[in-house]
């Protein structure tokens, strides 16, 4: 829950910390990724938000080579 509430806060900040110069929706999956050790329903909705985030523009995209 601890990793849960502050996604959840930059989700209803319309991205919040997520628009930080350098950080990437890949970035904040792979930091999030521990709530899927508690709740494997809880992290597909964090990855729902994070998704959504990222189609928004609220989180940068990772840049593909």
């Amino acid at each position: 829950m601890d990793r849960l509430q502050p996604l959840l806060l930059n989700w209803m900040a319309r991205g919040g910390t997520w628009r930080t110069p350098g950080v990437t929706a890949d970035d904040v999956r792979a930091r999030k990724a521990v709530i899927g050790d508690a709740s494997g329903s809880l992290w597909e909705a964090g990855r729902r938000l994070i998704d959504e985030g990222e189609r928004r523009g609220w989180a940068r995209a990772t840049p593909r080579e």
